[in-house]
């Protein structure tokens, strides 16, 4: 598995380091500046929290991005950050998320299996 970098924007101060993948220690936090995040209007706080964690999800599943992000989205707020916050928290999540897409796609499939039958 190889290491996550943080995305390419001004770096909020706060960094949480989650120890994954045995022995190395990977760094993740969040470069949303920490104000927007508290005092912005809840549109607001979701797209800039959601650019930030489709960098991230793109690293592991870029075909799926999107739509795991927006799945992601219809989180909270204080689970978004927390997401942002806690590397394995977040890889628990997309993976719940990819988990609930693909059965979604299942279905559908052996639904459109039936009406042909």
């Amino acid at each position: 598995m190889s290491a996550v970098q943080p995305s390419p924007v001004v770096q909020c101060q706060q960094y949480v380091t989650a120890e994954a993948a045995g022995s190395h220690v990977q760094r993740v936090g969040y470069s949303v500046p920490c104000e927007t995040i508290y005092y912005g209007d809840v549109q607001q706080q979701k797209e800039l929290l959601g650019e930030e964690l489709y960098y991230y999800v793109y690293q592991w599943y870029p075909e799926r991005a999107g739509k795991l992000t927006g799945m992601l989205l219809e989180l909270d707020i204080e689970t978004l950050v927390l997401m942002l916050k806690d590397w394995m928290f977040l890889r628990d999540m997309v993976e719940k998320a990819l988990k609930a897409l693909n059965d979604h796609y299942a279905q559908q499939k052996n639904k459109t299996k039936t009406d042909e039958n």
